[in-house]
């Protein structure tokens, strides 16, 4: 008994042997056709570029087709299509191997899913983030009016302690004048008895000049009138 499964074939050829493509699928129909295969439906030849370039080629055709084959077949088709010249590469799997239709429906659904959770996740990531940056930028605007608040405080305390040492000032100066005028009517009798005393040793150096003089003249007069007598004398011949 032999016994026949679905199966799904895969091929690319090189994008450079696209006219030959006509000519390279009938060669895989015959040998399909030779080991008693049956082609149910195939695909429309799609351009694709492929993940990495395959004999120099970096452009492919990919063909799908759905076949029924005996699985001993199965084995020497595959080593036969190897042969032929133009196919670059290919695939044949059981097709209740394949996932179903709605099998692939519920994956893509389940990857439809995953990637808006994913960016919800990401938006709310995105909304915490601003959120926690919004936070802490209103907690450095609260901190500067803090110090804002602080240096102006200062500033007033400052201004505040310059106007008592003002005060303080101006006080200090009104108090000394009164001293100094109570300390100036002292010195001022002290002042004139100093004054008078002055006067009065002017007044014995003066006197003490004038005795003085009148002490030299007399010295003078005394001395001229000695000079004259002793002239007198030399003069009279009666000395000789």
């Amino acid at each position: 008994m032999s016994h026949y499964y679905e199966y799904e074939l895969i091929f690319i050829v090189a994008n450079q042997d696209f006219e030959k493509l006509d000519k390279i699928k009938a060669k895989v129909e015959k040998t399909i056709k030779d080991l008693k295969g049956e082609i149910l439906k195939q695909s429309e030849p799609q351009k694709r570029k492929l993940a990495y370039s395959i004999k120099g080629s970096k452009n492919g055709i990919y063909i799908v087709m759905r076949l029924n084959l005996e699985k001993k077949q199965a084995l020497k088709f595959q080593q036969q299509v190897k042969l032929i010249q133009g196919v670059l590469r290919h695939l044949l799997v059981r097709a209740d191997e394949l996932p179903k239709k709605d099998q692939k429906k519920q994956d893509q659904n389940q990857a439809k899913k995953e990637k808006t959770t994913d960016k919800a996740k990401t938006v709310t990531d995105k909304t915490q983030a601003k959120e926690v940056q919004k936070s802490e930028e209103q907690e450095q605007v609260k901190g500067k009016e803090k110090q804002q608040k602080a240096d102006v405080s200062e500033q007033k305390i400052e201004k505040e302690l310059d106007i008592q040492e003002q005060k303080e000032l101006s006080r200090a100066t009104q108090d000394k004048p009164a001293k100094t005028k109570k300390k100036s009517g002292q010195d001022q009798k002290d002042d004139k008895n100093k004054t008078q005393e002055r006067q009065q040793g002017q007044q014995q150096e003066q006197e003490e000049k004038q005795d003085k003089t009148k002490k030299n003249k007399k010295g003078k007069l005394k001395f001229e009138e000695l000079e004259k007598k002793l002239d007198d004398i030399l003069k009279d011949d009666d000395f000789v």
